[in-house]
């Protein structure tokens, strides 16, 4: 289905040049340089069969016939893309005054090429008033994306984060982030201006605080009048108690669109998840993770529709050493809150296994399998502006499969290994769904 053609920039890019000198940093200070090249291979594969029997009335043949008839259907592409990737990146200065981190990043295969440049300055710190800013500028010329064949983006976001008393800390931070691409594609997913504000407080120390809550604003223009376009407001809230295991967040936002009904459909939502763990912290025991989520959209169809969603995960974990063992019962519910029967229950099984190497490497498998049952089935076909796909509702087992693994070697040469496997097989027709993903490379840091 994918049809490699040359790579050809249309409009010539010119990368982005950051010059930043700031207040603190002494000329003729050594840099801190670090460099990783990544040789590897990426491979994405999608397969489709169904096949149904047509008996003689399905055909509109004379009555009586005993003749049967099956009509087989099946799509599959698979590519492998060997490519290479490399990384450098560049410090200047000391965290305590004033600090600039340089870094770029390149990928190159037959059908894609991409090129990241980001500078991050980083001035004082959360006790005495810490300033940010971050700029970064990619382009990307991809021939094998169904939508949009390459994009140009640049954001710049600042933040300052100060103590406002003992134990909690405030941050103001906001940014612009502008996209263009070029070819045939649906503009509200690539040519866009978005605009973010957020204020937040937060206590506790660690990497995660203790408690924090958020305000944030989004506006998203789209040029030309084009539909995607909105403006969002997002609560969030979150709570954790680190030595039992125990956390509560919870979230609630409001979108409105500019042309309502084109793409996508203004609504509000509520979001809580809670996570509480049994036994001792550092040894086995069971634990719940619940999430719930309740949807109100303005407009409705087979896509947007107001519904409730709550899933349950109650694995049994164990720590040992370096290795992590996670395993135990799943299920999600979705209620169709306009009785449209577009309900389902889903029940799986979960496990992951995690295992620490060395220093800094790792490697983690997670299983899932279950079975999804929907109160009723459907085959329609939506349509989202020049999108169109077919909305496939029925019953199905399934089976998920991920898999990531960083493995030092010594030297600086690391491995790593990522792949995605999911398969659905519905009832519907003998239909069966797989997209599998894998990169695998190898790495050198100088």
């Amino acid at each position: 289905m994918f049809t490699p053609r040359s790579l050809s920039l249309r409009r010539p890019v010119l990368g982005l040049l950051i010059l930043l000198i700031p207040g603190g940093f002494q000329p003729g200070q050594a840099a801190v340089f670090e460099g990783r090249l990544a040789l590897e291979m990426e491979y994405l594969g999608e397969s489709y069969f169904s096949e149904q029997q047509l008996t003689a009335d399905d055909l509109g043949l004379p009555l009586g016939s005993s003749l049967t008839f099956s009509d087989t259907t099946r799509f599959s592409d698979a590519t492998w893309l060997p490519g290479q990737r490399l990384e450098l990146g560049w410090t200047f200065g000391k965290i305590d005054r004033s600090q600039v981190q340089l870094t770029s990043r390149s990928s190159f295969n037959s059908e894609r090429l991409s090129q990241g440049l980001e500078m991050l300055w980083t001035r004082g710190s959360v006790d005495r008033g810490r300033w940010t800013l971050r700029g970064t500028g990619s382009f990307r010329e991809d021939d094998r994306s169904l939508v949009g064949h390459g994009d140009w983006r640049t954001r710049w976001e600042g933040e300052r984060e100060f103590r406002v008393w003992p134990g909690t800390a405030a941050h103001f931070k906001t940014g612009w982030e502008h996209s263009r691409t070029r070819g045939d594609t649906t503009s509200y997913l690539y040519d866009f201006d978005l605009f973010r504000t957020r204020l937040g407080f937060s206590g506790g120390s660690g990497w995660l605080p203790l408690w924090e809550t958020q305000l944030e604003a989004t506006y998203k223009t789209v040029p030309n009048q084009e539909p995607g376009g909105y403006r969002e407001l997002r609560v969030l809230g979150a709570w954790r108690e680190k030595s039992q295991g125990r956390s509560f967040s919870t979230q609630a936002r409001i979108r409105n669109y500019d042309l309502d009904q084109a793409v996508g459909r203004d609504y509000w939502a509520v979001e809580a998840a809670f996570r509480n763990r049994f036994g001792s912290q550092s040894g086995a025991g069971f634990s719940l993770d619940s999430r719930a989520e309740l949807a109100d959209y303005r407009g409705e169809d087979e896509l947007y529709f107001d519904s409730a969603e709550v899933s349950l995960h109650a694995p049994w974990r164990m720590e040992t050493g370096p290795w992590t063992v996670s395993v135990g019962p799943a299920s999600e519910f979705l209620f169709d809150l306009n009785g449209s029967n577009r309900d389902y229950v889903e029940w799986s099984g979960k496990g992951t296994l995690s295992r620490l190497v060395g220093l800094g490497g790792f490697s983690d498998v997670t299983l899932e399998a279950g079975y999804r049952n929907y109160s009723s089935e459907s085959t329609e076909v939506i349509e989202v502006s020049s999108l169109s796909s077919s909305l496939l509702r029925s019953d199905y087992w399934l089976l998920d499969i991920l898999a990531l693994a960083n493995l030092p070697m010594g030297h600086g040469i690391s491995l790593d290994l990522v792949v995605s496997a999911s398969w659905e097989f519905h009832t519907h027709e003998s239909e069966r769904i797989q997209v599998t993903f894998t990169n695998f490379g190898i790495n050198r840091r100088f």
